[in-house]
């Protein structure tokens, strides 16, 4: 069930309790998000797709840089956004290395598409292929000064986005990954080689964007950096 804001009182919170129902909130909105109190002076947007507004309205006065390989992406960008935000826009894929890669584009939803290296798993439907241009996200965030705001939606390419990002990251606030949990394709990482990469560059999982107790294929996943005071258990 979906409810309104205004519509969910303290006492009807505690009469669906006694029933046995928990409302959780939509965590992929400002209005949650908001609580972190972060502040970048950049907010990195890899694998953009349609677009991802609840972040950009979060920060609405702040650079947004935008890096996606998909054909026309900043065309439609444009097109759903016009000049409501300040966008610098980057038309390859982020990699570990700079080079060349193959996109997969789904032909049922091209937000599907992948980089991914490994073999598609079945049931995902491939309708062109297409060479694409990667650069590392190190290379693009030297361009810009300051702390950083990331997140990652790459379709099963995020090790390969992460492990060409290592410089950015120690300037990085907070990262908003969505990281498989399932093999969505043959030989790609394990959830866990991400958390240990992760923590190897000084960050921990502060919270799950997605409800934990449905069966996903992914979890969107909040890193912070491990000494923040939003560890304190009362913090947030």
């Amino acid at each position: 069930m979906i409810f309104e804001k205004e519509d969910l009182t303290e006492e009807k919170l505690k009469a669906y309790s006694r029933r046995g129902v928990y409302v959780i909130p939509d965590k992929m909105t400002p209005d949650y998000l908001s609580r972190f109190g972060f502040k970048p002076d950049v907010v990195i947007d890899v694998g953009v797709s349609n677009g991802s507004d609840f972040l950009y309205s979060l920060f609405p006065a702040t650079k947004t840089v935008l890096v996606d390989p998909l054909p026309d992406f900043e065309a439609k960008i444009k097109t759903k956004f016009g000049n409501k935000y300040d966008f610098d826009f980057y038309h390859c894929a982020a990699g570990r290395e700079p080079g060349h890669a193959t996109l997969r584009i789904q032909s049922d939803n091209a937000s599907k598409s992948t980089l991914a290296n490994p073999t598609r798993m079945q049931g995902q439907n491939t309708g062109s292929e297409v060479t694409v241009d990667v650069r590392t996200l190190d290379s693009i965030s030297e361009k810009y000064s300051g702390a950083i705001g990331l997140k990652i939606d790459t379709e099963g390419f995020e090790m390969e986005v992460l492990g060409g990002a290592v410089e950015t990251l120690k300037r990085t606030e907070f990262v908003l990954a969505e990281v498989s949990i399932k093999e969505r394709y043959i030989g790609g990482y394990r959830f866990s080689d991400v958390v240990l990469f992760m923590r190897d560059n000084g960050f921990e999982i502060i919270d799950m964007l997605n409800p934990v107790w449905r069966v996903h294929m992914f979890w969107d996943c909040l890193f912070v950096k491990k000494d923040s005071p939003l560890f304190a258990s009362r913090a947030i």
